[in-house]
């Protein structure tokens, strides 16, 4: 045991804040994504099934350090012969930087991102190409959690940068959603 450590730790009930602060930044981080997928759903209204509600999440898992998203159930399927139902994915992650082409970035990279959870990969490779075409100040990158063929994202430092790159990702799904999948209603 690293005495000095825990003796820190206990002084000042220092461990117990930095607890209440963890709570509270989740807290702060969940109503904000919920929020803004409300967004994102009454903008592209066609695209969700109604009465749709976020789900959370939170946690850490492999070359992602640390997220919290929020998973939006969709009313498009894989194909019409799949009928794999499609999930919006936002999130808030940080990263590797140098895995993510980020090498001068200092500490972790934190990022606004969506996905779409169970898509193909001609679908997301046809919007990564779209996105490319026309400049969009987005990144693609792999998704590391296996169960769609990518993200996009934009890496942010602040609250402001942050609502400000899920107004850019909002418009880019906007733009792009209907080339992932089928409506429901067309599937077998």
């Amino acid at each position: 045991m690293n005495e000095e450590f825990v003796t820190r730790a206990i002084e000042k009930d220092r461990y117990l804040k930095a607890i209440k602060l963890v709570d509270q930044f989740e807290t702060e981080l969940e109503r904000e994504l919920v929020r803004l997928g409300d967004e994102f759903v009454a903008a592209n209204r066609s695209l969700f099934p109604d009465g749709v509600e976020a789900d959370w999440n939170k946690g850490t898992f492999g070359k992602t350090l640390a997220f919290g998203r929020v998973d939006l159930e969709m009313d498009r399927v894989k194909s019409e012969s799949d009928p794999q139902g499609l999930t919006l994915n936002l999130s808030t992650r940080w990263l590797e930087p140098d895995d993510y082409g980020h090498p001068d970035h200092e500490g972790a990279l934190c990022v606004a991102s969506y996905k779409i959870k169970n898509a193909t990969a001609d679908d997301h490779q046809a919007v990564v190409d779209a996105t490319r075409d026309r400049d969009w100040n987005v990144e693609p990158a792999a998704d590391v959690y296996n169960n769609s063929p990518g993200i996009f994202y934009i890496p942010i430092e602040s609250a402001a940068d942050l609502t400000a790159a899920y107004e850019t990702l909002q418009d880019h799904f906007s733009e792009f959603a209907t080339m992932y999948g089928v409506p429901a209603a067309k599937a077998n």
